[in-house]
C-alpha cells in the first residue's frame, strides 16, 4: 500500500476518533448510568459538612469551600451557609456565580438527584462540565425534581451548577438540593463507527496488496 495512502487513512481514523472526543451520553435514570460504569462512588451528603458556617449577613460574593474528601464544593455566591443539610447538599447559585464541584481525580461520569423546588427564583439549575453545557433540571418544561447524569468521552475535573434565566431573559438565583451524587469512570471507550470503518478499509487494502503480490 503506498505510504501516502497509509498516512491518509491513519489521519482519517485519528480525525474520526477525535471528533467523538467531546461526545456525551445523557441519563435520566441513576441505575442505568451506574450499570454503564466500571466503578463509581456515591455521596449521600449524610455528614453535616460545613453546615451553618456562614450567616445571611455575610457578603454574597465571598466564596466558601466545603471539603468532602475526594471532591470540594465552592459556593461562589454565598448567600446562605448551607452545605450539607438534612441529608442533601443545599445551594442557591445565580445565573453567573455557580456552585463549583472540583474532583481530586478526573472523572468521566457524573449524576445526581436534583430538586429545584427548594425556594428561590424557580428558574432551574443548569449543569456545566469544565465549562461545557451538559443539561438542566427545572428549566422550562423540565420537572423540578429529577435525576440528571452524563458519561463523557473526555475526562472532567470540575462541574459548575448555575441557575437558569427568567422568561424575560434576566438572571435569577434558584435554590436547589443535590442528593445521591454518583461520580466515576467507564471502561475503555470504544472507537466510533467511523474509525472502525476506516481501519477495516485499511486492513482490506493491505490484504488485497498481499494477494496481488502472490499472483505476480
Amino acid at each position: 500500500m503506498p505510504t501516502r495512502l497509509i498516512a491518509l487513512l491513519i489521519a482519517l481514523a485519528a480525525s474520526a476518533t477525535g471528533a467523538s472526543a467531546a461526545t456525551t451520553q445523557i441519563f435520566s435514570d441513576a441505575g442505568e448510568m451506574q450499570a454503564a460504569l466500571a466503578g463509581f462512588s456515591e455521596e449521600t451528603f449524610s455528614n453535616q459538612v460545613g453546615k451553618g458556617r456562614q450567616s445571611k449577613s455575610n457578603p454574597h460574593g465571598t466564596p466558601e469551600v466545603f471539603d468532602y474528601g475526594t471532591f470540594t464544593i465552592t459556593k461562589t455566591y454565598s448567600r446562605n451557609g448551607y452545605g450539607s443539610d438534612r441529608g442533601s447538599w443545599r445551594g442557591k447559585p445565580t445565573s453567573t456565580a455557580g456552585d463549583i464541584i472540583t474532583f481530586d481525580s478526573a472523572i468521566r461520569a457524573w449524576g445526581a438527584d436534583i430538586l429545584t423546588g427548594d425556594g428561590g427564583g424557580g428558574v432551574g439549575i443548569r449543569v456545566f462540565a469544565d465549562d461545557v453545557y451538559m443539561g438542566s433540571v427545572g428549566t422550562g418544561s423540565d420537572p423540578n425534581n429529577a435525576f440528571f447524569g452524563f458519561i463523557s468521552n473526555t475526562p472532567v475535573t470540575s462541574l459548575r451548577l448555575v441557575s437558569g434565566f427568567r422568561n424575560n431573559g434576566r438572571g435569577g438565583a434558584d435554590g436547589y438540593r443535590l442528593d445521591n451524587m454518583t461520580y466515576g469512570n467507564v471502561a475503555v471507550m470504544p472507537l466510533p463507527a467511523g474509525a472502525w470503518l476506516i481501519l477495516t478499509g485499511m486492513g482490506g487494502l493491505a490484504l488485497a496488496r498481499r494477494r496481488k503480490k502472490r499472483t505476480l
